[in-house]
């Protein structure tokens, strides 16, 4: 299955590819697309990696980028999104304050796939509280996703975000989707967030899903204990006023 994989990767600077941090695992690409505000060309291309250098939602056009304090050398926290500085601290979040904005340059993921080609196998989503809208562009898509690996909120950290009961409500419509894996180690996403990669049980990629299954470590234990989990962790979603 080397060269197979056609990953897009949303928050690509921000936060490494899992599984995909070895190199030895990246053999397994046949097209790798990172899109983030962060990279400094707008657009670059070398060989099978394209970078856009853009931040992406549900609309195309300038729009205003909220900056958090850097974190191991990189605003990981920034958002189109204003970050709710009462939440943050009501949460001990350390992200908490806004140091500054800039326009951003904003693109529908939807346009930048048809650009490419019009196909995709995974979609990696860590875009701070542009999730959901995310997805809701994409769903056309979806169908031909062998799976889709996106970070979700437990509390309003930013002004206007859809939490993780959006998402789960999301996918509940997609039935041909299942969750597979959790990950919510504390050291990683505090006790504010998480990630859930769903799986496409009803895809003809067979043998790319097979794949994700292997590198993620998704199996029948792993998605019996994140179909168990997923019902105590939505107790966890606070909207705050």
């Amino acid at each position: 299955m080397k060269n197979s994989l056609i990953y897009y990767d949303v928050g690509a600077y921000r936060s490494p590819v899992f599984p995909f941090r070895e190199k030895s695992h990246k053999k397994f690409f046949k097209k790798y697309v990172g899109i983030d505000p962060f990279f400094e060309k707008q657009y670059e291309a070398k060989g099978k990696y394209i970078y856009y250098g853009c931040a992406v939602s549900d609309e195309e056009g300038d729009r205003i980028f909220y900056l958090t304090p850097p974190f191991k050398k990189c605003r990981v926290s920034s958002s189109l999104y204003k970050p709710n500085e009462e939440v943050q601290g009501k949460r001990g979040v350390p992200f908490a304050s806004l140091e500054g904005t800039k326009q951003v340059k904003c693109r529908k993921l939807s346009n930048i796939i048809k650009e490419n080609g019009g196909d995709i196998d995974f979609l990696k989503i860590d875009a701070h509280g542009s999730e959901y809208p995310i997805l809701k562009d994409i769903e056309s898509y979806m169908d031909e996703m062998v799976g889709i690996q996106v970070e979700s909120w437990f509390y309003n950290c930013y002004h206007e975000v859809h939490l993780l009961d959006s998402v789960c409500d999301f996918f509940k419509k997609h039935s041909n989707f299942s969750l597979g894996m959790i990950f919510d180690e504390p050291k990683a996403f505090g006790d504010w967030a998480c990630d859930l990669v769903y799986i496409n049980n009803n895809t003809n990629k067979v043998d790319k899903l097979n794949l994700i299954k292997k590198l993620y470590g998704i199996n029948d234990d792993t998605i019996m204990k994140s179909e168990e989990r997923i019902v105590s962790m939505l107790t966890k979603v606070i909207k705050y006023g």
